[in-house]
């Protein structure tokens, strides 16, 4: 019997690092819109303990699975139609030696495909999600999304992604490798970037300045608002400047006794964020003149939407 399904409701899952997100949304190829109407968001650490093993365990697993089963229970209570899902998932069933068992198993719960995408089409889907922010697109900015466990860099020039690379880099598998340690974290992230050839080759080839590093994750939005509630640095606008964040990471150093207040929420995480935006201000205003970051809101599920507009 043929299942009565919605056909003008579109669903997308985000299998991340940190995160498994839901969203469903109403898709108006016509009249280019996309309207989300429901979001669901799980906190399943999918790249919890990874390394050095690469192996996803049981415990996250059953974490995971779980989550599923809800997402799967979601579709069906919104009548979506099997066709109309996409499934991604990021840089965790990139690289887990387990990877292969657990695609087999996620597939059969949600009865669909689930597609590992590069980090590359991670950063093109960052960059639709968020395009209509970006104003002035005559000159040259910066996208940043910084997962559990990656970290992609995007370079836009008239609308175009001009550079792009996904980096093994994530606030949650470094708050674990380094503890409390924000300054080895830093100065590790710091020595990926300068040892990396295609950005070396970038930044020699196009002496340009950046207008604006955009960053789109959860972790950006967490340290935006430590800014504003403790420092009142950060601005309406979501700015966030280079100097903000080193007050914040010298008051952490000078009175360690307040670190746990601000990572309470997000212990897993915290440590790691604060090393990799240190690390990229500190690259990107030495090699490109640009102090400034501002937070937008962006999923990775909006960017999978978007690009159905184009279809």
């Amino acid at each position: 019997m043929k299942k009565n399904t919605n056909k003008n409701l579109f669903a997308a899952i985000d299998i991340g690092s940190n995160n498994f997100q839901l969203h469903i949304a109403e898709v108006d190829k016509k009249n280019q819109q996309v309207n989300i109407i429901f979001t669901e968001k799980i906190i399943v650490q999918l790249a919890l303990n990874l390394f050095p093993s690469l192996i996803i365990s049981d415990d996250i697993l059953k974490r995971a699975e779980n989550a599923l089963l809800l997402f799967k229970k979601r579709l069906a209570e919104h009548k979506i139609s099997e066709n109309n899902v996409s499934i991604i998932a990021t840089q965790p069933l990139r690289i887990a030696k387990n990877k292969t068992q657990i695609l087999d198993k996620f597939q059969s719960i949600l009865n669909n495909n689930i597609h590992v995408i590069s980090g590359e089409q991670e950063a093109q889907f960052i960059y639709q999600s968020i395009a209509k922010n970006i104003t002035n697109a005559n000159q040259l900015n910066a996208v940043i999304d910084i997962g559990g466990g990656s970290t992609e860099i995007i370079f836009i020039q008239n609308k175009h992604i001009v550079f792009s690379q996904s980096f093994n880099i994530g606030c949650l598998t470094y708050t674990q490798l380094f503890n409390d340690n924000i300054l080895e974290a830093k100065q590790q992230i710091l020595d990926i970037f300068n040892q990396n050839t295609n950005l070396q080759n970038y930044y020699k080839n196009n002496n340009t300045n950046l207008e604006t590093i955009f960053v789109t994750s959860g972790s950006a939005r967490r340290i935006n608002n430590v800014l504003n509630k403790h420092f009142y640095y950060a601005d309406s606008h979501n700015i966030i400047q280079h100097n903000d964040l080193n007050n914040l990471i010298d008051f952490l150093l000078k009175h360690p006794e307040n670190l746990q207040e601000f990572k309470t929420k997000h212990q897993n995480i915290f440590i790691g964020s604060l090393a990799i935006f240190s690390a990229i201000f500190d690259f990107f205003d030495k090699h490109f003149n640009c102090q400034k970051m501002q937070y937008v809101k962006g999923e990775l599920n909006e960017g999978i939407f978007n690009s159905l507009l184009n279809q």
